[in-house]
């Protein structure tokens, strides 16, 4: 009978443990939108000022409340290294758009208990190591940062294609 707990009980904390958040992280997302801009500047010699089309690449992570949310360092995307600014998403859902493929509408909603982050690309990071896990041609995203003091790399597998963005 005492054999039979130790075995019952084993199974839940391997269960349990195998359940639990990667660095408290729920979920996560990336998307990347074409934005064109509607006008294109021209100097005195009829060159275009601005580029046509910019890719914008959003990252979206979901935590749970009640344990401390990672603190990001570095986003890279392409084998490029990026800066994060991490920006807390209040609202119950966020609509994104379409998906460029599918045409299905992006409706990202967060469980009750957790919260939702984006993750702003700011700008190229001058001086990046890359970061001891493997950032691999095959992952879209790869996320660096620490979690309880100790460094974690979270690699997001797919960029999804959204509807391109016409500025005016």
């Amino acid at each position: 009978m005492k054999l039979n707990f130790v075995f019952f009980l084993s199974i839940i904390v391997v269960g349990y443990s195998a359940c639990s958040q990667k660095f408290n992280i729920v979920k996560a997302h990336a998307f990347t939108r074409s934005s064109i801009p509607g006008t294109v500047q021209v100097d005195e010699y009829n060159r275009e000022r601005n580029p046509g089309s910019k890719a914008v690449h959003l990252i979206f992570v979901e935590t749970k409340a009640n344990q401390p949310a990672p603190v990001w360092d570095t986003a890279w995307i392409n084998g490029q290294a990026y800066l994060v600014k991490p920006i807390e998403i209040t609202q119950p859902e966020l609509r994104l758009g379409k998906t460029r493929d599918t045409d299905q509408e992006v409706v990202l909603t967060t469980k009750p208990g957790n919260k939702l982050w984006q993750l702003m690309i700011t700008s190229e990071r001058p001086v990046a190591t890359k970061p001891a896990g493997d950032i691999t041609p095959d992952k879209a995203v790869t996320l660096t940062g620490k979690w309880k003091q100790k460094t974690f790399v979270y690699p997001i597998a797919k960029e999804q294609p959204l509807e391109t963005q016409f500025n005016q």
